[in-house]
């Protein structure tokens, strides 16, 4: 990881949750076995929702060491954990 950004410029939504997916899969893998841990912060919105998918699935789902990965809610809205609206709903889908 430098400090430099890495900008890409993608061509779709799903070229984005690829290559999203891809990133945080390899540096949950890297910071785990470095450090032993990785924390993640997942947001809401409608963006986040296929990296949330590719994750769940191979070859991000077996890359990392799901004991230990920390998940921490943003953005999350006041709302009961069943509602349409519940940002942490659609993670845990």
């Amino acid at each position: 990881m430098t400090n430099q950004p890495d900008i890409r410029i993608l061509p779709d939504k799903a070229a984005l949750a690829a290559a999203a997916a891809d990133y945080v899969s390899t540096m949950a893998a890297d910071c785990i076995q470095q450090k032993g841990r990785f924390v993640l912060v997942l947001t809401g919105g409608s963006t986040p929702g296929g990296v949330y998918r590719l994750l769940a699935q191979e070859p991000h789902r077996s890359r990392i060491a799901w004991d230990n990965l920390y998940i921490l809610w943003d953005d999350e809205r006041f709302v009961p954990a069943d509602h349409p609206d519940n940002n942490s709903r659609m993670a845990c889908e």
